[in-house]
C-alpha cells in the first residue's frame, strides 16, 4: 500500500508494472494473477492491439476487432497482430462465455502430462464455474477479441488498476511483442489491420537528405527554398494531438497556444463530458496545482541573470482514446511509468492532463541535461522562414532524454504526437 510513514508518501508501483524499484518494493493489483497468462497469450505478437473493460457487469464488448490468423500468408504485412480484451471475472459477459464453450477448446487446454498419461479430456459439463475460469482464461475468442478476465473488486478498481494497463502494459507482454496499441473501449470504431500496421510504421521516419521546395505566394511569385538534412526518428511513444472543441456545433479551433483551463475543458468533452460544468473537485485540484507550477518556476524576481530560463510550459496536449507503445524503447519505458506514477495519483480520468505535466518537465530536463540555448538566447536566434515552418512533419516529434544521453547523436529517442 502507499506507506506514506515509510516511503514518505511516494507512490509504490503496482507488482505487474514495468516500474517497480531496484529495492523491488511494491504492491498487489488485480493483474497479478494473470501475467504469465498475458505473456503466454501474446507470445509471437509483433503487436499486441488491446482494450479493457472493467466497469461493473460488464455485458459486451463495444469494439469488434478483425481476428488475424497466423496462417494467414497472403496479408502483405510483415508484423503480426494479436487482438486482447481484459474483463471482469465474474461479468455476464464472461458467463456467458464460459457456458458456451465447444468441446475441442478444453483439448487445446489439456496439460502436456496429461496429455502424455493418457488422461481423458474432461467433458465441459463436468467442470464447475471455479474450473472453467482457471482453464479457460485466455483461451476464448469473442468478437475478435481473446479475453483474459481479471479478478473483480468489491470496491471498484483502484486509480492503479484503472491505468496501469493502458499507461504502462510492458510486464504483461511476451518479449516477443515489440509494440503494444491501446484502444479505448468507447471509441467510435475498432482500428482494422490496416490502421495498426499505418500507426506502427509512423512510429520510424529515415533520415531526411537535404532538399529543394518550390512554392508560389499568394501573390503569383514563385519562391524557392532548401529544406535543411533531418536525422533519422524512432517514436517512443505516439498519439493523436488535442482536439479543440467544447461542443458538438463548435468549429475545431487551431491555436497554438492553449491554457491549462481550456485544455482541460477540450479534454473533458472528449471524453464525453460536459464541460460547461464545474470541474470536479479532484480534477480541479490539479490543474490548480499545474497552474501554479508555472507561475512559481517561471518567476524572474528571484532568478539570477546567469542562470539559464527555461519556462515550464505545459503545449504537449492530446488525446489518448489511442496510444501506440515502443515495447523495446528504454525511453519509451520510462515515460510510461512517469505518466503513470503523475496520474494514478491525482485520482480523475484526464490522463492527457498529467501527461502534459509530465513532458513539461521532460522539457526542461532536457534543456538542461543538453545544455541547450535559453529562453533567452533562442529569441535571439534566427527564425526559420515562416513559408516553410510547417511543411513536413518535423513539428509532430518532441525530443527526449535517452538513455545513453549524447547531444551529438544521428537518432532521436522522441515522442510523437499526429496531427
Amino acid at each position: 500500500a502507499d506507506d506514506d510513514q515509510c516511503h514518505r508518501g511516494n507512490h509504490v508501483m503496482p507488482c505487474a508494472s514495468e516500474c517497480l524499484p531496484p529495492s523491488g518494493t511494491c504492491k498487489a493489483s488485480i493483474y497479478d494473477g494473470v501475467v504469465d497468462l498475458t505473456k503466454d497469450v501474446t507470445a509471437g505478437c509483433d503487436i499486441v492491439l488491446y482494450t479493457m473493460s472493467l466497469g461493473y457487469d460488464v455485458e459486451e464488448l463495444h469494439l469488434k476487432a478483425t481476428f488475424h490468423d497466423d496462417n494467414d500468408q497472403d496479408d502483405g504485412y510483415d508484423l503480426s497482430i494479436c487482438n486482447v480484451a481484459f474483463v471482469p471475472s465474474g461479468s455476464h459477459l464472461v458467463n456467458l462465455a464460459i457456458e458456451n464453450v465447444p468441446q475441442n477448446a478444453l483439448e487445446d487446454v489439456q496439460s502436456d502430462e496429461d496429455k502424455a498419461a493418457g488422461k481423458p479430456v474432461p467433458k465441459v459439463s463436468d467442470l464447475s464455474k471455479e474450473e472453467k475460469l482457471i482453464s479457460l482464461n485466455g483461451r476464448i475468442l469473442h468478437r475478435g477479441w481473446i479475453l483474459v478476465w481479471v479478478p473483480d473488486t468489491m470496491e471498484g478498481e483502484s486509480a492503479d488498476d484503472m491505468w496501469l494497463l493502458k499507461l504502462t502494459p510492458g510486464r504483461l507482454m511476451h518479449e516477443d511483442a515489440r509494440y503494444a496499441m491501446f484502444v479505448d473501449e468507447d471509441f467510435t470504431v475498432t482500428p482494422n489491420i490496416d490502421d495498426v500496421q499505418f500507426l506502427v510504421s509512423e512510429m520510424h521516419r529515415p533520415a531526411l537528405k537535404e532538399r529543394p521546395l518550390h512554392k508560389v505566394d499568394e501573390n503569383g511569385k514563385k519562391l524557392k527554398f532548401v529544406l535543411p538534412a533531418e536525422p533519422e526518428r524512432r517514436a517512443a511513444i505516439l498519439m493523436n494531438d488535442i482536439k479543440q472543441k467544447k461542443s458538438k456545433d463548435e468549429e475545431t479551433g487551431n491555436a497554438k497556444k492553449i491554457s491549462v483551463y481550456d485544455a482541460v475543458k477540450f479534454m473533458v468533452y472528449e471524453n464525453g463530458g460536459d464541460p460547461s460544468q464545474s470541474d470536479p473537485k479532484p480534477l480541479k485540484r490539479q490543474r490548480e496545482f499545474y497552474e501554479r507550477v508555472a507561475s512559481f518556476v517561471n518567476r524572474d524576481d528571484l532568478r539570477s541573470i546567469a542562470e539559464p530560463m527555461h519556462k515550464y510550459e505545459m503545449k504537449h496536449w492530446i488525446r489518448s482514446r489511442w496510444v501506440v507503445h515502443d515495447l523495446k524503447n528504454e525511453e519509451g519505458r520510462q515515460i510510461r511509468c512517469d505518466w503513470f506514477g503523475e496520474h494514478a495519483q491525482w485520482g480523475n480520468l484526464l490522463d492527457q492532463l498529467s501527461f502534459a505535466h509530465v513532458m513539461a518537465v521532460r522539457d526542461i530536463k532536457r534543456k538542461l541535461t543538453r545544455n541547450e540555448p535559453d529562453d533567452r538566447m533562442r529569441a535571439q536566434l534566427p527564425q526559420e522562414p515562416e513559408e516553410i515552418a510547417d511543411i513536413g512533419d518535423k513539428q509532430e516529434w518532441y525530443p527526449l532524454i535517452g538513455p545513453a544521453e549524447s547531444y551529438e547523436k544521428e537518432l532521436d529517442e522522441i515522442s510523437r504526437i499526429g496531427r
